[in-house]
């Protein structure tokens, strides 16, 4: 790194020398990211001059039409293109360097062509498909929940300007109108949690759809679930507790996995009945807390706790 210092010893600017090029473009991807995170532990200001430049180079690069996500018709498996990748790695980046209303314009992007997708059983790769894109659910619930803290202040919590509102009315739009198309082809609808957060912020109604009984969802009030009563419990006040609480933070971000609504309805349940029927969440453990009151629609089995 060459630098150029002001008469009084102070730096103005620097510029990249040829050998420290060098090994930025051959160190492999692994031991990039290890020496950039080693020197964003050196010094606070790393991290915000990291992020700035980030947003300037994710501002001018989102921008670029990236063509089509998905790839398939009525007599081909459907299949997500090298372009699903790029497009959801800017989504992620815009959410990290705290673009995270400016990342609901490309989700949306990808919930457009989402919806023309077929998912057809027994197929290959539908496994791996369905993984995509309810990866990109929870890429939503994430962006959703970085939205939530951006409008926190230290005065209280600030209204949505007109065009953050407009952005989050588009992605309703968007997800209601995909929710139809595959509803109609009888597909599991793999947006339904970033769905009713973004009907949420909104404080709009979500059409409600009749389950099949078969279904995992239609699990979501326990129904035939018995609560083991093997638990150790402890009392608290008034308040009988298990001594073992299930945690929900690894719904604050994909990066901890992701799993349809159904599924994590049926989760739920099968944690009840094994139980472990008290759950530690807080409002930044992503959508934790609507998605628990929604498969708990009677509290009394399941006392929570909140850390936040």
């Amino acid at each position: 790194m060459a630098i150029q210092p002001t008469t009084n010893g102070t730096v103005t600017k620097a510029h990249v020398n040829l050998m420290t090029d060098t090994i930025i473009a051959n160190l492999p991807p692994d031991a990039l990211r290890s020496v950039i995170r080693s020197i964003l532990t050196t010094d606070p200001g790393f991290t915000s001059a990291f992020e700035e430049h980030t947003r300037r180079y994710l501002q001018k690069s989102s921008s670029t039409p990236l063509g089509a996500l998905f790839e398939g018709d009525n007599t081909t498996v459907w299949h997500a293109t090298p372009n699903f990748a790029v497009a959801q790695r800017c989504i992620r980046a815009m959410i990290g360097s705290g673009l995270s209303f400016d990342s609901l314009d490309q989700i949306r992007h990808i919930v457009d062509q989402a919806k023309n997708v077929h998912l057809i059983e027994g197929s290959p790769n539908q496994a791996e498909l369905e993984n995509l894109i309810t990866s990109v659910d929870g890429d939503i619930v994430q962006a959703l929940t970085a939205v939530q803290k951006a409008l926190n202040q230290p005065s209280g919590r600030r209204e949505f300007t007109q065009d953050e509102h407009e952005k989050l009315d588009e992605l309703f739009r968007s997800l209601n109108t995909c929710r139809g198309d595959w509803r109609s082809r009888r597909q599991e609808f793999l947006f339904e949690r970033s769905l009713g957060v973004v009907a949420g912020f909104l404080a709009k109604q979500v059409e409600a759809v009749e389950e099949d009984n078969s279904s995992p969802a239609a699990l979501k009030n326990g129904d035939g679930v018995d609560i083991s009563t093997e638990i150790e419990r402890f009392e608290i006040g008034n308040k009988t507790l298990p001594r073992l609480f299930s945690g929900l933070w690894q719904l604050s971000s994909p990066s901890w996995g992701v799993a349809p609504k159904s599924r994590i309805f049926s989760q739920f349940w099968k944690f009840v009945g094994q139980g472990f029927t008290a759950y530690d969440m807080a409002d930044h453990y992503g959508d934790a807390e609507i998605l628990f009151v929604s498969s708990t629609p009677t509290s009394d089995c399941c006392p929570t706790v909140s850390k936040g």
